[in-house]
Order: structure tokens, then sequence, then C-alpha cells
């Protein structure tokens, strides 16, 4: 992303770019922030500084810069990176005279990815926007203690050994991981258009009478559900 500085009268261009590093085990790159400065807006003038990097975390990915004037001529810059397991935003400001970084600064937490940020000053703040596969809960109009959860900005997520409170929601009904289809018929084949989960609470740890009791209510849904839905029980 390119910056224009009106106020600075020696570096008035500051493009700001991700490139691959080399970065975690041997033999393998990472995504790093990395950007220059020009002098003046001459598109023909030799008056670019060298590159020069945003401190990074090599063994993480930085990537989609996202920079910002600030207060005082200083730059303050979002940007999108897994320094925290999975895809977070984080911020940091530059000092644009001694080209020194403050220190990062987490801005986004949970097990929802966060990419993609776009600042934009809002006089009385700075207003962040970025994509997220959050998902949305809607809260019932008729029935105040009914929430519907909408998962359909899940999208495609990249697993992520690291993104240790993503994957602990696997299975759970916040779950936003993105799966393949499921084309069978049974009980674990989870993730498919005709599939209605139905989470049970049991009051029992004995996997003989939960089995039984899964076995009772799937003897008699047929009875409630269309013809072209298929219940899935996810137990704890």
């Amino acid at each position: 992303m390119l910056l224009f500085h009106p106020s600075s009268s020696d570096k008035r261009l500051w493009p700001f770019w991700a490139r691959e590093e080399p970065g975690g085990p041997p033999g393998q790159s990472r995504w790093a922030v990395v950007y220059r400065t020009k002098q003046g807006l001459d598109p023909t003038a030799a008056d670019w500084s060298a590159v020069r990097p945003l401190p990074r975390d090599a063994s993480a990915h930085d990537r989609q810069p996202a920079p910002l004037l600030a207060a005082g001529g200083d730059l303050e810059l979002f940007w999108s990176s897994t320094r925290a397991g999975g895809w977070r935003i984080f911020r940091a400001t530059l000092d644009v005279g001694a080209l020194t970084w403050g220190p990062a600064e987490q801005i986004t937490a949970g097990p929802a990815s966060a990419r993609g940020p776009l600042a934009v000053d809002a006089g009385a703040g700075v207003l962040l926007a970025f994509r997220s596969n959050q998902s949305v809960a809607y809260a019932s109009a008729t029935y105040g203690a009914t929430h519907t959860l909408d998962h359909r900005y899940a999208g495609t997520t990249t697993v992520d050994t690291r993104a240790t409170d993503k994957l602990a929601l696997r299975g759970s009904f916040e779950d936003i991981q993105t799966y393949v289809y499921d084309t069978g018929r049974t009980n674990q084949d989870r993730i498919a258009r005709d599939t209605v989960g139905l989470y049970l609470t049991p009051d029992t740890s004995d996997p003989g009478e939960i089995a039984a009791t899964v076995s009772r209510l799937d003897g008699v849904l047929s009875e409630f559900m269309p013809v072209t839905g298929r219940a899935v029980f996810i137990t704890p």
C-alpha cells in the first residue's frame, strides 16, 4: 500500500508491501512486511531509499500492511500476522525521523481469523475495517432467549497447528473451520447439505446409556424431520 506524507519534506512517498523472506524451519520462507521511501514526486528521479523491514518474528507470517498518518507526523501501521497463532491484526508506530519502530500491539483476539486491515482517520479516532470469518449472532425478536448463529461467513480456513483456540472448537457448535463434503450416511458424516446437527448434553457418562438414548431419538425423528434432512447427533 502506498502512503503520501504531506508534512514530510524528504520522505514524501511510503510504499509498504509484503514479500517472502527466509524463516521458519531451514529451507522454508515466511511473509514479511517491508517499506521504502521516495524523497519527491518525480517518477523519473532516482531518489528512493533502501528497502527496510518491519521488525518481525521469523517463525510467523506478516502480510497486508495498511499505513496511516498519525498525530505528530509519525506513521501508524496495521497488518495481519500469525504471531499469536492464527491470523490477527497488529499495529505499531514508526518514528519517521529516526525510522525506529515502537512495540507491536495485538489488536484482535479470539479464534476467528482477521486479515486485510484498512485504517481510516475518523476524526475522533481510527476506524479499522478488516475481513473475518467470525460467525454472526442474531437475536430473535419474538423469543428473547433464542439466538441464531450464522456460519456462512466462515469461508475457507487453512489449518494452522499453532491456532490452538480455533482447533479447540472442532466438532462444536461454534466451529468455524470449513470441511470437505461428507458423502457417507453414518453419524460421523456430518458435513453435508442435508444434515442437521443435534447437540446433546447427556446427564450420564455411561456410553451404553448415551447410545441407547441416541437410538431412541433416531427412531422417532423421521416423524418430524423433512424427508430430505438427516440428523446427526453430537455429544461431548
